[in-house]
């Protein structure tokens, strides 16, 4: 087939964008596969005149909507693999698809259909009183940037995006959780056309050794939605001083997450900041357990397969995808969210056994190249992306 793939980029570079990427190599094995990007950056503008346009392009951007009736005509997509439009590319695109008569396949990575900051999170809290398409609590509590013409702005998208049917006007809906699905169906999406396929890893490199006496990890934006605090508050009932808490990325929380430190004189705690990829494998060398305490309804979280491919147990909340796919005391272990005693107990266990550790980690990666390789991603991908035909 020839597919375009679209998204629009964010500010910072997270999970969904390198996971975009994987998703077009992929797929180029099979198909011959374009991309058509856009970014929040590029909406925003540099001069106060294109920062003054850009609350009108979030709504219906003219330009992307120029640059893609050309693209089609002149390549002759068979379909559109959408990932994100919000808010730089606008709900314009699937006004365009549809007047150009190719068919969309939607790739669901949060839940910006039918919420303001995609998150269903307001100020720290699980909400979901927008599900319905009424999106003036999105205004009314500021929930998305702190802003209420922010929030009000991405309301006006969205009221849109009902306007327009873009619910029934996508083909087929890709959904990487049983818990994304059934949220998405209570938004009025028609749950036979969503199918449940989760991230893959392409085939990874032999895991490093085990290390007995390794750090806990946390490997992420810092943001609120993940759920640092929790970590944090669980390291200090541990009061552990033979291990590190290793914290590697960078967000809007950094500095209230260095102040908990500080205030509440934390040891062996390192902020290590963004690492790239490619440069993880001595964090991983070094790690006995990566630690993921979301507070969102986390639509899958890929860090866990990067734990897996280096045979790390994965200690995750039981919300959203997370809780789905790691099985408690077998692939890692599973937690209430915020249950910071709980988390606590976790860790002092695994750091008094760490064997337990290592074989939960091997099992990990049993499974990730058992039900979560490539190959197993690209057959049910491609049955979508046929039937979207």
């Amino acid at each position: 087939m020839r597919i375009l793939q679209i998204f629009n980029r964010y500010t910072q570079v997270g999970g969904e964008e390198l996971m975009v990427a994987q998703i077009g190599q992929s797929l180029r094995k099979f198909h011959e596969v374009d991309t058509f990007l856009g970014s929040t950056t590029e909406l925003l503008g540099k001069s106060s005149g294109e920062r003054l346009l850009g609350p009108a392009k979030a709504v219906h951007n003219w330009e992307a909507v120029r640059s893609l009736r050309s693209r089609q005509s002149e390549k002759k997509y068979d379909l559109w693999l959408v990932h994100n439009v919000f808010p730089g590319l606008s709900p314009s695109v699937y006004q365009t698809a549809q007047e150009q008569g190719v068919p969309v396949v939607q790739y669901l990575h949060n839940f910006r259909m039918s919420c303001a900051n995609g998150f269903f999170l307001n100020h720290g809290e699980i909400c979901t009183r927008c599900i319905s398409g009424n999106f003036i609590p999105a205004f009314l509590t500021a929930c998305w940037r702190d802003s209420r013409v922010a929030s009000g702005l991405m309301a006006i998208v969205l009221a849109r995006v009902r306007l327009m049917d873009v619910f029934g006007q996508v083909s087929r809906w890709i959904a990487t959780s049983h818990t994304q699905k059934r949220l998405h169906e209570r938004m009025g999406i028609n749950g036979r056309k969503i199918e449940v396929i989760p991230h893959f890893m392409s085939k990874p490199e032999e895991p490093p050794p085990y290390k007995k006496d390794g750090n806990i990890l946390f490997l992420g934006r810092l943001s609120m939605e993940k759920g640092i605090h929790t970590l944090l508050k669980a390291w200090k009932r541990l009061d552990e001083s033979s291990r590190r808490l290793v914290i590697a990325g960078t967000g809007p929380e950094e500095a209230a997450l260095k102040a908990y430190c500080t205030q509440h004189a934390l040891k062996n705690v390192d902020f290590v900041g963004f690492i790239p990829h490619h440069k993880q494998r001595p964090l991983w060398e070094g790690t006995l357990a990566l630690a993921v305490p979301s507070i969102w309804y986390e639509t899958f979280g890929t860090v866990v397969l990067q734990a897996w491919s280096h045979a790390r147990p994965a200690l995750v909340s039981d919300i959203g995808g997370l809780g789905e796919f790691v099985t408690n005391g077998s692939t890692g272990h599973v937690f209430a969210p915020e249950d910071d005693v709980r988390l606590a107990g976790i860790l002092r266990q695994l750091i008094s056994n760490p064997g337990h550790a290592e074989a939960m980690g091997k099992r990990g990666y049993e499974k990730l190249i058992r039900e979560l390789s490539e190959e197993v991603w690209l057959t049910r991908i491609n049955s979508v992306l046929s039937s979207a035909l």
